[in-house]
């Protein structure tokens, strides 16, 4: 087959270039430049012109979006409510957090509604090891067929031969284009396969869940550049040695990015936390310093996370080490300051380690007065009390500030059986919440809050 006009991307920058360079001239990267196809373009046909649609006609004829259900209604909330039709997915994550599990879930939900194929393109894995791990995980899979194929247009010749109603690639990594000399998982390959990919599944309008591998540092250099080409993008986290799983949006055209579902590993596959407040905290220890819970928003709903602290003299004389897992270490670091600086906790000399229990990332701000006084808790050696939880942001002056959405965090507290919770002194002056029993204990800034407690 004859190849199509070759160029050279930069995989740092995206910069293309109509030959190899040893370093790019956008980004002064060295080595960065790998071989991609460029595709023709056709010259310009007065019959092929499109005329422009009015905003108007648009929103009158809109019509909500045809999508397909798995039974798992947690993911299917962070799809947006659904997989639409002719949508591309790119599923992320570690290699061994659990994509091929998930994907194996995700067919075996949808198996039964209709008598359509589902195909599954392995590029990884025999369909000998697909059997086991269905087998162990009890995936029927009647109308799941196992393409063992990385040829990317050998296998839409056989996408095109039948119906289908979803077509799942595992991984977009394994598959190469016939037409580049590069070796299947360069950016060159990666493009040109996802980008025939997601053609066919726009013509045929039947949905492409494809997965891509992160490296152990976060790296997406990878998938990264099919984010602009796919309509959604999931990412799934975890520590691979734990037992729970979050599955997040990282971009979605058809509904939210803010939403999360929690998985729980066990023999049987991946299997979805319904109420995963309850299951996050379940495990909480009491009577033991330097343990918090903190109500977080995922989404349009809130989630209860510990936060757990240890403080302890440093054992070398270098710096302190400040460890973080779960939250940012700037953030450790900014709180940690405000600490030593705003309130009477000794925290000279001392390592501190903070870890959000379950494998959840908090980003937000209004952990910050739980993230303050699990750290405060465990550098007095005083116990936080079980039955009380805090949200609010720290300030640089040691102040308290209020967060958002801080009715639903009560609520689901209250829900959970909280009698009291620390929040900002300024929502506690506004108009009461009747509707929940349970304590609110304003505070103005951490060291009023380390007072009380």
């Amino acid at each position: 087959m004859a190849k199509g006009k070759l160029a050279y991307s930069c995989t740092a920058c995206g910069n293309e270039s109509n030959s190899w360079l040893g370093r790019c001239p956008i980004c002064d990267s060295w080595g960065s430049l790998v071989e991609i196809e460029l595709n023709g373009h056709p010259g310009l046909n007065e019959a092929n012109l499109i005329s422009p649609y009015k905003f108007s006609e648009i929103m009158d004829s809109n019509k909500d979006l045809d999508r397909i259900f798995f039974g798992m209604p947690e993911t299917e909330r962070v799809f947006g409510g659904g997989m639409v039709k002719g949508s591309t997915t790119l599923l992320v994550g570690e290699p061994g957090i659990g994509k091929s599990t998930l994907l194996l879930h995700l067919a075996d939900g949808l198996i039964g509604q209709n008598d359509e194929k589902i195909y599954y393109i392995a590029g990884e894995e025999s369909p000998v090891q697909i059997g086991i791990r269905g087998k162990r995980i009890g995936i029927k899979g009647k109308h799941l067929e196992i393409l063992p194929e990385t040829n990317v247009d050998l296998i839409i010749a056989e996408l095109n031969k039948n119906q289908q109603s979803m077509v799942i690639i595992d991984s977009i990594q394994t598959l190469f284009d016939s037409n580049l000399d590069s070796v299947a998982g360069t950016i060159g390959q990666i493009r040109a396969c996802a980008s025939k990919l997601i053609s066919w599944s726009k013509v045929s309008t039947v949905p492409l869940l494809m997965s891509g591998h992160l490296t152990k540092e976060g790296s997406v250099a990878g998938p990264k550049v099919l984010e602009h080409s796919v309509d959604v993008v999931l990412q799934l986290d975890g520590d691979s040695s734990g037992a729970f799983r979050t599955l997040h949006g990282l971009k979605n055209r058809f509904g939210s990015t803010n939403e999360m579902a929690v998985f729980e590993m066990r023999e049987n596959g991946l299997i979805e936390v319904l109420d995963p407040s309850s299951g996050l905290i379940a495990e909480r220890p009491k009577g033991v310093p330097g343990s918090v819970v903190v109500p977080i928003i995922e989404g349009t709903r809130p989630l209860l996370v510990e936060v757990q602290s240890l403080v302890s003299q440093t054992g070398n004389s270098f710096e302190p080490r400040r460890t973080a897992t779960g939250i940012e270490l700037n953030r450790l670091v900014l709180i940690s300051a405000v600490l030593s600086k705003r309130s009477l906790v000794d925290l000279k000399g001392k390592d501190i380690i903070v870890n959000v229990v379950g494998g959840i990332r908090v980003s937000e701000t209004a952990a910050d007065l739980g993230i303050a006084l699990a750290i405060a808790s465990s550098a007095l050696d005083k116990e936080f009390p079980s039955n009380m939880a805090a949200v609010g942001e720290l300030g640089l002056t040691g102040e308290i500030r209020r967060s958002t959405y801080i009715e639903r965090r009560i609520i689901e507290l209250a829900r959970l059986g909280f009698e009291k919770v620390l929040v900002p002194a300024s929502f506690v002056q506004g108009e009461p919440l009747t509707e929940v029993n349970i304590k609110l204990v304003g505070v103005n800034n951490i060291q009023d809050a380390i007072k009380k407690i």
